[in-house]
């Protein structure tokens, strides 16, 4: 049709119709409309809308939309929405939702939920929610809750609740309630409630009352 030095109308998957000076309105998945100097509407994984110079609405696992120069809507384990330069809403265990640079929602042993630059919410012993630095609410021997940078929560004989930087509630011989420095509330022969610095209440030949 003439409009631009390289226009047409024709039928097959190259024919433009020259809203721009390569645009084209055919079906294959090269097909273009000329909203951007390589915009295009087409079917297949690489069709694009022109948002972004590489911007994207396909179908496939590299499909994106454009609200960054590599953000993603797709299906696949690398999709992203584009909150961030990385930012993702995926399927996989690197699944992401970019409320912090590397914060994300996935479903795996990494996933996070960005309340701090590491901050984590799994369910296994390594899990987190970032009330500190390293704190974490786990179901395991070392979960701990932030209180202080060691406190913990934990089951087992190591288990405390940070009334102090050492002070732990467990259920073996070492439990303690933190009221002195080795205050404990064991069960055995060692166990202390801290009147002073070595006062214990134990059971055995050498309890204690301080």
């Amino acid at each position: 049709t003439g409009v631009g030095p390289a226009a047409w109308t024709g039928v097959g998957p190259a024919a433009p119709n020259g809203v721009g000076p390569a645009a084209r309105n055919g079906v294959g998945p090269a097909a273009q409309i000329g909203g951007g100097p390589a915009a295009r509407p087409g079917l297949g994984p690489a069709a694009r809308t022109g948002v972004g110079p590489a911007a994207q609405t396909g179908v496939g696992p590299a499909a994106r939309t454009g609200v960054g120069l590599a953000a993603r809507t797709g299906m696949g384990p690398a999709a992203c929405t584009g909150v961030g330069p990385a930012a993702q809403t995926g399927v996989g265990p690197a699944a992401r939702t970019g409320v912090g640079p590397a914060a994300w929602t996935g479903v795996g042993p990494a996933a996070q939920t960005g309340l701090g630059p590491a901050a984590r919410t799994r369910v296994g012993p390594a899990a987190w929610t970032g009330v500190g630095p390293a704190a974490w609410n786990a179901v395991g021997p070392a979960a701990r809750t932030g209180v202080s940078p060691a406190a913990q929560t934990g089951v087992g004989p190591a288990a405390r609740t940070g009334v102090g930087p050492a002070a732990w509630t467990g259920v073996g011989p070492a439990a303690q309630i933190g009221v002195g420095p080795a205050a404990q509330t064991g069960v055995g022969p060692a166990a202390q409630t801290g009147v002073g610095p070595a006062a214990q209440t134990g059971v055995g030949p050498a309890a204690r009352t301080g």
